[in-house]
């Protein structure tokens, strides 16, 4: 099954298109990157230096090894490895489960209760921040069940480097440390004496190395806290109360994100997950809980009953704390994603506890289906099914268990199809607990797209609208260019002028999509989702063909200019010295996405060193290194921008400012960041000309 979903993720991860933090998960590796290789400077101030370094450096030097200059493969890369860490979380789900219960049909269910969640797996692909923690937190749950059952300074030790790990992704994950170390401190006072395997004295070594472990491993995973350990106050506070307030469109009002009611959280999960999901971890909760009042004693022991109420506890008070504290919180619920990990687990509970209220007799019949049988409670690993002797009776305690079975693969196969239907708007899926069929009642209720991931499609419908030639929009975060085809990126000019009249403006959620500015516009296009409009495309095309009839001809008009004279230098591109500029221009024909993407180098050797900028004299050089567009986004400078930059039909043309000061050499080209290579290079001899302008000078001519 994990090869499968691991097979299938290359087709699916250019999907979703580039959301609002995309980038800003990009700047916290190489802040991170440029604070360890010695720039005091780079990380103190970083808003953002709390969040994930443990994913994100990992990403980033992956990126470098493979030297993906591209941001569209950097996002790529990514998003692939964040899905293979969330399926080790599944994998972690399903050998968590096993050692539970021992039984592989209960394991499977589990680990497909975690996949098939549509909001968690579109998530898995674009959400760096929240999918890893969910992921680190399924294992930090397997860890501690291996850990409390082997009771082994080496389990409580691996438990405290993933509790760390799962720290350093989201800070929250540092609860599961006062959680394992009072479980532990219930060990000691339950332990028999100071002796032994169970014993007082291994109680405090696994508690030391398991605190130990987890504080080594958030230390060193979290370069913030190198230089100022006390820091770790911050982050709570940032998690706790982050400075970005933003409006939430909840039932059909907007709120302040720092305002929440108390049940936001709890609405958000029960009308975003499966069903099925829903139900089973009810029936799951209401047993442990149960048993538990039942047996007290049971709970500070190291028992499967005292796991249980671990893991309803991981549950169910993060929810009472987000009601009472009333944190800043945003988009649903996936700042708590992570409660998805007990939920998956008490779930498998919950059916356990249904296929055994049927007659526990029955359970041992069942393995005739499956090859194994289910083991009571305690048993650790699967039995083999001995050979039958005489034909079974099908009894109707037989057919319940087996009716329960085939409803619950009814109910995932139900789920698997409908996420095979929404794909790519899984992030906005929705179950029947709310109207998703009365036309935009869905969008007007609650936010549907919080990211932004939904307007690749829109800008998808623009290139296909226009099969050549620029395209205008007024307006592109978040910045979905970088996911178009590289062939199609350069089309897309983000245009600010005032009037906007002739730009195609792209707009998502429901504030935008009903904003004013909007009203007395043409819809031209909208992604349609549960019958409401997630992202809609308004303009005036024909106005807009107009405009892009005029760039392209000053497009033409400006290349043909600069090409008319012979060039100052040959190589990959011709370069040019614009008579009565103080410029450099390269220029290029034909000219692909690969030609432009590189950056420029471009090194200013002055005639008298003495013009040089301070920090600059003792290089010898200036150095004005540039790109050709903006590498963050990759688009094409917008509308008044043409006379510098510009790629349109196979050609390509920018242009460059030279200093004042009289210049005796240039030295360009372009170079690969990742590896510093150099692709092409030139040099151009104006010391004559500088001689004679220095002349000039000296006389009092003008510049």
């Amino acid at each position: 099954v994990l090869a499968a979903f691991a097979a299938a993720a290359p087709f699916i991860a250019d999907d979703y298109g580039v959301h609002w933090d995309e980038p800003i998960q990009h700047d916290i590796a190489r802040f991170n990157l440029r604070y360890i290789a010695g720039g005091a400077d780079a990380l103190p101030d970083h808003s953002d230096r709390y969040y994930g370094a443990a994913f994100e450096l990992p990403a980033l030097l992956a990126a470098r090894a493979l030297r993906l200059d591209d941001l569209r493969g950097k996002y790529l890369l990514r998003r692939l490895m964040t899905h293979l860490l969330f399926l080790g979380g599944a994998f972690a789900c399903y050998a968590l489960v096993y050692r539970m219960f021992g039984s592989v049909p209960l394991a499977l269910i589990a680990m497909l209760l975690f996949l098939l969640h549509p909001r968690l797996y579109a998530h898995s692909f674009f959400n760096s921040k929240d999918s890893p923690f969910l992921a680190a937190f399924m294992i930090a749950l397997y860890l501690a069940h291996r850990a409390f059952g082997k009771g082994a300074i080496g389990a409580f030790a691996l438990l405290g480097v993933g509790v760390g790990l799962a720290a350093n992704l989201r800070i929250i994950g540092i609860m599961l440390i006062p959680a394992v170390l009072g479980l532990r401190l219930c060990d000691l006072f339950t332990a028999p004496g100071w002796d032994g395997q169970d014993g007082r004295g291994r109680v405090l070594t696994t508690g030391a190395a398991f605190f130990a472990a987890g504080a080594a491993a958030l230390y060193a995973s979290s370069p913030y806290l190198w230089a100022a350990p006390l820091s770790l106050a911050d982050a709570f506070k940032t998690f706790f109360d982050h400075p970005n307030i933003a409006n939430q469109f909840y039932r059909g009002e907007a709120v302040r994100s720092d305002a929440l009611p108390w049940h936001y959280i709890p609405t958000w999960i029960w009308i975003t997950t499966p069903p099925l999901t829903l139900l089973l971890g009810i029936v799951g909760i209401a047993a442990a809980v149960r048993r538990g009042a039942a047996n007290l004693a049971a709970i500070f022991r190291n028992t499967p009953l005292r796991f249980e109420f671990l893991l309803v506890a991981c549950f169910a008070l993060p929810i009472i704390a987000v009601a009472i504290f009333r944190p800043n919180m945003y988009d649903g619920w996936r700042q708590v994603h992570f409660l998805a990990a007990p939920l998956c687990v008490l779930a498998v509970l919950g059916l356990r506890e249904a296929l055994v209220a049927t007659e526990s007799r029955a359970l041992s019949r069942i393995p005739s289906f499956f090859g194994l049988r289910f083991s009571r409670r305690g048993d650790t690993q699967p039995q083999p099914q001995p050979q039958p002797q005489i034909q079974r009776r099908i009894t109707p305690a037989l057919c319940a268990r087996l009716g329960i079975y085939a409803l619950v693969c009814a109910a995932l196969s139900a789920t698997f199809i409908g996420m095979l239907r929404l794909h790519p708007h899984e992030h906005m899926h929705f179950n029947f607990f709310v109207d998703r069929e009365t036309p935009e009642r869905l969008r007007k209720q609650y936010t549907m797209d919080y990211w932004g991931v939904v307007n690749i499609h829109a800008f998808n419908h623009l290139l296909e609208r226009h099969p050549s030639g620029p395209i205008f929009v007024s307006y592109i975060w978040p910045p979905a260019v970088p996911m178009l085809p590289p062939s199609e990126r350069y089309r897309i000019i983000q245009d600010t002028d005032a009037d906007d009249s002739n730009n195609y403006h792209v707009v998502w959620q429901w504030y935008a999509i009903d904003a004013p500015p909007y009203d007395e516009m043409r819809k031209i296009h909208s992604v349609k989702v549960y019958n409401s409009a997630a992202a809609a495309v308004y303009g005036d095309a024909a106005r807009h063909e107009a405009k892009a009839a005029a760039y392209t001809a000053r497009h033409r008009e400006i290349y043909a200019a600069l090409t008319a004279s012979e060039p100052a230098a040959r190589s990959r591109y011709n370069i040019y010295l614009p008579r009565g500029e103080n410029a450099i221009a390269y220029a290029k024909e034909p000219c692909a996405v690969d030609d432009a993407v590189d950056r420029f180098f471009l090194h200013v050797y002055p005639a008298n060193p003495d013009d040089l900028p301070d920090d600059r004299k003792a290089h010898g050089f200036d150095n004005l290194d540039f790109h050709m567009f903006n590498p963050n986004s990759y688009l094409s400078p917008k509308d008044a921008d043409i006379e510098r930059a510009s790629m349109l039909g196979g050609s390509c043309f920018v242009k460059a400012d030279l200093p004042d000061y009289p210049i005796a050499e240039l030295r360009t080209g372009q170079f690969n960041e990742s590896s510093g290579v150099k692709i092409w290079t030139a040099t151009l001899d104006l010391a004559l000309d500088a001689a004679a302008a220095e002349r000039e000078r000296e006389a009092g001519a003008p510049k």
